[in-house]
This record gives C-alpha cells, sequence and structure tokens, in this order.
C-alpha cells in the first residue's frame, strides 16, 4: 500500500485534486453565469469561422469540463480511501481532453493575433495618449509571440526530453503561471487564465517528473 510521500502517489493525489477544483470551478461557473460567458464568447469570436457555433460550443465544453471535475474528484476520493487510481487516471484523461477543447476554443495566439485590429480600433477610439495606445498594441502582439514561443518550447522538451534540464523546464513554466495570476487579478474569471495555469501546472509537473539523467 503507498504511503503518502511515495512520489507517485503524491503526484497523483495533487493532480487529481488540482483537476477537479480547476474544472469543477470553470464547470460551475459556466453554469451559474451562463449567459454572461456565452455573450463574452460571442462577442470574441464575432469575426471568425466559428461565430455560428458558439452556443453548441459552450455547452460541449461545459459538459466535459464538469465531467473532468467529477471523475477527478471521485479519483481523489478513491485514492485516499482505497488507493486505487482507475478514476483518477480516467479523470485526468478527461481532463486532457478538456483543455485540448480550451485550447480549440480560445484558438491559442492565432485568435489573440487576429484580434488585433478589433483592438487596435478600439484603441484608436480612446482618449488614451499615442504613445500608451502605441504601447499597449505592442504588449498585444508581444503576447501572441510569447504564446507560440512556449508552445514551440514545451512541444519540444515533451518529444525530446533530454532538450532541457528539470530546472530550466519549471523556470519557463513560471511565465504561463505568473500570467494566469496576473489575469485573475486584473481581469478576473477569464478563460485564458485557466488555460494558461493548467499549461503552467503541466509544465511543472512534467518538470519534476524529468530524471536527473534525461
Amino acid at each position: 500500500m503507498p504511503t503518502f510521500f511515495a512520489p507517485l502517489y503524491t503526484a497523483q493525489l495533487l493532480v487529481s485534486a488540482f483537476l477537479a477544483i480547476l474544472f469543477l470551478q470553470s464547470a460551475i461557473d459556466k453554469i451559474v453565469d451562463r449567459q454572461g460567458n456565452l455573450s463574452w464568447l460571442t462577442g470574441h469570436f464575432a469575426k471568425s469561422p466559428l461565430a455560428g457555433f458558439v452556443p453548441l460550443i459552450f455547452g460541449v465544453l461545459t459538459v466535459i469540463e464538469l465531467a473532468a471535475g467529477v471523475l477527478s474528484g471521485i479519483g481523489f476520493l478513491a485514492l485516499v480511501f482505497s488507493h486505487n487510481s482507475a478514476i483518477a487516471f480516467y479523470g485526468a484523461i478527461v481532463s486532457a481532453v478538456a483543455v485540448l477543447c480550451l485550447f480549440f476554443v480560445a484558438f491559442g495566439a492565432y485568435i489573440h493575433t487576429s484580434a488585433f485590429g478589433h483592438m487596435s480600433e478600439a484603441v484608436a477610439k480612446s482618449d488614451l495618449p499615442l504613445f500608451f495606445g502605441n504601447g499597449f498594441r505592442t504588449l498585444w502582439l508581444m503576447d501572441s509571440a510569447v504564446q507560440i514561443a512556449l508552445a514551440l518550447v514545451f512541444a519540444v522538451v515533451a518529444m525530446k526530453p533530454n532538450a532541457a534540464t528539470r530546472p530550466i523546464v519549471i523556470l519557463v513554466a513560471l511565465v504561463p503561471l505568473v500570467t494566469a495570476v496576473f489575469i485573475y487579478h486584473f481581469i478576473g474569471n477569464f478563460i485564458g487564465g485557466h488555460i494558461f495555469l493548467a499549461g503552467g501546472i503541466a509544465a511543472v509537473f512534467g518538470g519534476l517528473l524529468l530524471r536527473a539523467g534525461d
């Protein structure tokens, strides 16, 4: 029987608890504030090919997140009381599907970059001084570049673990984690924060699982 301090068992407990909290919170928010979330997504995708599918995608994503949170929560309890990791494993699989859906819905850096024109128009109509307006445009595109760079770095490390050391992976993972903190602080409950948080946590655990010889 594994002890709480066994590395693999501890990691399973922490990951299942994290996934349960993350996706239950996100799903419940989508259910409680459905109109608000749907309104934001509809506006965000107004000029994209997905404009007519937002309600359907929103509903599917809510169901997947709820399933991921419930399975992960039950899996956590099963790990604690019976040391059975099967349910937690299925919860992690559904959670992975939910994260993939989030990336698909957000379209990652593409959607962020494609919204540049709309954001630039809003800045032009505002009373921001020229310097601050141009600075905001620069930060918007710079954020897209950082997202692309992070995606490439994590993809390379995932395919070739010896391409980076454990401290480097964890250090790079701080970028999406800190970004998530700023999003939650200044914007609040926002899909971009969930994506950065999930990606950052996954990168940290991936770094911790790297063997010294990898």
